[in-house]
Order: structure tokens, then sequence, then C-alpha cells
């Protein structure tokens, strides 16, 4: 009877403890502590980079300046979302092939997955700002070197090339190349036509 008291009286006293003594509250809150702390971690790499692109501005005078831009001159990279990407090159044509002659924009980059997992990658994460503030997508052509889409491997490169149609304006494009909806952070390269 004594052994059942002692019992009783236990759980009694268990059931009075506040919610956050209790096992089944610790434990997910330990978990979600955990979880926050390597998302953190995660992002800050990504995101030192930026720090130091807030500092200095290669483009002060460029319409749609964000404070996550990653400013960078033709031949730079950025780190963003577990890429490294660089633009290699890029300038106008007036056409680039015998049906295709409305002037283009082409883009030369390489992107390369640092993440542990496998990622997508996709030319339509890729925008260019015109001289008149418009934002436009990469053009459909028959260019045979398009960046395309695919998944990289860790440690796996893709190079490739995106083109954009801009017909006879001139002046300041900025390459823009933004991979996640939920970053603000982007890099920028300029290239003058």
């Amino acid at each position: 009877m004594a052994k059942a008291e002692a019992a009783a009286e236990k759980a009694h006293y268990k059931a009075l403890r506040p919610w956050y003594q209790k096992k089944r509250f610790i434990i997910p809150l330990v978990f979600a502590a955990f979880l926050l702390i390597v998302s953190i971690a995660d992002s800050a790499s990504d995101k030192e980079d930026s720090v130091l692109s807030s500092e200095r501005r290669l483009f002060p005078d460029r319409a749609d300046a964000q404070k996550g831009d990653r400013e960078r001159n033709i031949g730079g990279s950025v780190k963003l979302s577990g890429y490294t990407v660089t633009v290699t090159s890029a300038d106008f044509q007036p056409s680039i092939s015998m049906f295709e002659e409305k002037g283009y924009i082409r883009v030369s980059v390489i992107m390369e997955n640092r993440d542990e997992e496998a990622q997508s990658y996709n030319e339509f994460v890729w925008k260019l700002q015109t001289p008149g503030g418009q934002v436009i997508n990469p053009s459909l052509t028959t260019n045979d070197n398009n960046l395309g889409a695919g998944d990289l491997l860790h440690g796996g490169k893709v190079e490739g090339a995106i083109v954009f149609e801009v017909g006879e304006e001139k002046g300041d494009f900025y390459i823009i190349y933004k991979p996640d909806l939920f970053d603000a952070s982007r890099g920028i390269w300029k290239v003058t036509a």
C-alpha cells in the first residue's frame, strides 16, 4: 500500500509541474533551438560576402540598388544559396544566328555547387536590368551553349551562356542573379553596350 501511495504522490507531483519542466515540451524546444542555430550558422557563411559588398558599392548610381546586393565586375564571383557563381564575360551581339538579329546581351557564367546535397540550377533565375529600367528574362534562342537547367552534385560545375534580347538599346545593363525567393541577396554584374 505504501508503494502505491508513493507512486500516486509522485504522479501527482509530476502532474502539477509547470509545462516548461515536462519532457514533452523540453525535448522539442531543444530540437527547435538546435535547428535554429544550424540555420543561422549556415546562412552566416553566405551573408559574410554580403556584409563586405554593402561597405563598397561598385555601381553607386545603379537604380534599384538593394541592401543585400553583391556587386561584382565581370570575372568576379558571388556565393549565394550554396553556389559560387561567376560571370566570366558579357557583351552585346547584334545577332546570334542568321534568324536572330534583334540585338542581344550574351552572358557567360560558371556555377559551382558548394552544398553537400545536389542542387538544381536554371537559367531563368537570371535577369537583366536595362538602361531604361526594365528587368527582363532570358530569351529562348538557338544559341548552342545555353546554360539550360539541371542538377549539380556537391562540387559539380556547369558553364553556359544566357542570352537576353535587348534590341538597339545601349548603355549600362546589370546582370542579376537571384536564386532564392526567400533571400533578398542578389549577385549584380555590370555590362556596357
